[in-house]
């Protein structure tokens, strides 16, 4: 067992393997709200790898259907690697049913690809029209007029994501049960917000998106998984360490660069129409001990070019919270779209870490369930104080210790100024600091 595999077992991570659609695994029996080892993070979808290839001189078209029979899905991503392309002359049209363009690429959009290749935006599943009833198909049309028969576009990827994921046991929450956040759009109001609050809350959620990861499961099946995280910048987003592989992996699994490339961080995750959605260009910054990733990303294809850094730039607190300090938590529990954890409180100014840095953490009484991992904590004045990481998990003696953990942000940009001072540096150029 690796050593972050033997943490993650030791405190029980609070991030619970969901039932999912398709998912690796069945969620293990749980007898209270506490978590239990070794579950970590939250799966969510069905990845599958086609191995199809469209050329002119073969099959130009490729129809997308669910990978079994019965599957709703919500939307579909697919990663398409063009081989031994032409500088012009072709294109790649995505349509539906009828025929109708939902999205048109080209050479352009893959010349900074490289060999990986691109994800195509969100394809929102729930609004196509049905060929026969029971499937949503969409099409992949290759249009090449250049002639070259050595011209190839290969799908490499696809993955058909429901709407969250799934029923999950509550592992997080200060009353059994009753989980306290609400989604944050889905009403014009909500309670214990004045409108003045709530609008500025909803600006906040701009910067926070899902985190999709994928990748070999410790079994070497193909999982895929959600996270929670906040833009710094325009292109920087911060998450956990911990969200960089599937459970059961050596620590150098964690963030390897295949783990980037295949990794969506979807900004939009909140119901609406629109797309902005980013790929993981490089991971900037990384730290196992204090449980956090610092990914360079980049708007996907037909998301527009400024995808990610459309929201103001994050303001970071001046102190670091006192105790019942009022806070609040944007994230993605359980993969669902935009939720608030609110009129919460922080519980222990002073955690021991996750690795044993006393100072590192802290304890919060903001509910939390499987997804929420990586999600920005806030205070009162919309200032970032850390981000979740681990949630209810057991103590010495075997008990639940009712107590959700989070890393504070000074521990983590001291850490970036120390491991790299080039992008500490940009992060300070584009961020501010609360008035103290």
């Amino acid at each position: 067992m690796t050593m972050a595999s033997a943490v993650l077992r030791s405190l029980g991570a609070s991030f619970a393997m969901a039932a999912l659609l398709l998912g690796p695994g069945p969620a293990a029996a749980q007898t209270n709200d506490c978590a239990r080892p070794p579950e970590s993070l939250t799966y969510m979808g069905n990845h599958w790898e086609p191995n199809f290839t469209l050329s002119k001189a073969g099959i130009p078209r490729w129809l997308l259907n669910p990978p079994r029979p019965g599957i709703v899905p919500r939307h579909y991503m697919v990663r398409l690697v063009p081989e031994n392309a032409p500088a012009t002359g072709w294109s790649i049209a995505i349509r539906d049913a009828n025929f109708r363009l939902l999205e048109m690429m080209g050479p352009g959009d893959f010349t900074a690809a490289g060999t990986d290749g691109r994800w195509t935006r969100r394809i929102d599943a729930l609004n196509l029209p049905q060929a026969d009833g029971a499937t949503t198909p969409v099409i992949f049309d290759l249009m090449d007029e250049t002639g070259d028969a050595n011209f190839r576009v290969r799908i490499a990827d696809a993955v058909v994501m429901p709407e969250a994921a799934g029923t999950t046991p509550r592992y997080s929450l200060q009353r059994l049960g009753q989980p306290g956040y609400v989604e944050l759009f889905k009403t014009r109001t909500i309670s214990g917000f004045t409108t003045g609050k709530l609008e500025r809350t909803r600006r906040m959620a701009d910067r926070v998106g899902m985190l999709v990861g994928r990748g070999p499961d410790g079994a070497g099946r193909m999982a895929s998984w959600c996270c929670s995280g906040v833009m710094l910048t325009p292109d920087l987003y911060l998450t956990n360490w911990h969200c960089g592989a599937a459970d059961d992996l050596p620590d150098e699994a964690y963030w390897h660069k295949d783990r980037c490339a295949e990794s969506i961080v979807d900004m939009s995750w909140d119901g609406d129409k629109i797309g902005r959605e980013n790929a993981c260009t490089k991971v900037e910054a990384v730290s196992r001990d204090l449980d956090y990733a610092l990914l360079r990303l980049a708007p996907l294809i037909g998301s527009g070019t400024s995808a990610a850094g459309q929201a103001e730039p994050v303001r970071f607190a001046a102190a670091r919270p006192s105790a019942n300090q009022p806070l609040m938590i944007l994230h993605h529990a359980v993969c669902k779209p935009k939720l608030v954890s609110h009129s919460c409180a922080l519980a222990q100014a002073s955690y021991p870490g996750w690795t044993g840095n006393a100072t590192s953490e802290f304890t919060h009484k903001c509910d939390t369930e499987g997804g929420s991992s990586g999600a920005p904590i806030f205070n009162e004045n919309g200032a970032l104080v850390g981000i979740h990481h681990l949630g209810f998990g057991l103590d010495s003696s075997g008990r639940c210790d009712r107590q959700n953990k989070a890393v504070y942000i000074d521990e983590i940009l001291s850490d970036i100024k120390r491991t790299a001072p080039g992008i500490h540096e940009e992060i300070a150029a584009k961020t501010s600091t609360e008035a103290p």
